[in-house]
C-alpha cells in the first residue's frame, strides 16, 4: 500500500549554494532558551566597531546567516566590510604580528577605497601612520 502523504514527492534537492532572502527553505536557527541566532547578530550590529565571528560546521547555513545579516545592516544603513581570516592566515602573516596588521589593514582598504590613503608603516609601534 501506497502512503498517500509520501507519493507526490519524488526527490529532495539539497542546494549547493546559499539560500535567497525570502526563500521558503530558509528557517531562521534556534539557540538554548529559542533565542533567535539572527535577532542576536542583528542586535550585536548595532553596537558601533562590532566584530561579529561566526563559527559553525560546513552546509549548516553560515553562508545564509551571512547574507540575513548583511541585508539587515544595508536595510539600516549601515557600512560593513567582511573579512575572511583564513586568507590572512598565511605562514608570513603568522610569524609576525606587524605582517598580520599589515595585511589585515589592506583587507580594509581594498573594501573601503574612499578611505585616506596612509602610506608610512611603523615597524617599531606596530601602526599606520
Amino acid at each position: 500500500m501506497k502512503d498517500k502523504y509520501f507519493s507526490s514527492a519524488r526527490k529532495i534537492v539539497i542546494p549547493g549554494r546559499q539560500e535567497k532572502l525570502d526563500s521558503a527553505f530558509y528557517i531562521e536557527s534556534y539557540r538554548i532558551r529559542k533565542c533567535y541566532i539572527e535577532e542576536k547578530y542583528y542586535k550585536n550590529i548595532e553596537v558601533p566597531d562590532c566584530l561579529i565571528k561566526i563559527k559553525m560546521p560546513k552546509q549548516m547555513g553560515i553562508n545564509s546567516l551571512l547574507t540575513q545579516i548583511e541585508a539587515h545592516a544595508i536595510k539600516n544603513k549601515y557600512k560593513s566590510i567582511y573579512l575572511r581570516f583564513d586568507k590572512l592566515i598565511e605562514l608570513e602573516n603568522i610569524k609576525n604580528i606587524n605582517n598580520f596588521i599589515k595585511a589585515f589593514s589592506k583587507n580594509i582598504k581594498r573594501q573601503f577605497p574612499d578611505a585616506p590613503n596612509r602610506n608610512r608603516w611603523d615597524d617599531k609601534n606596530g601602526k599606520i601612520s
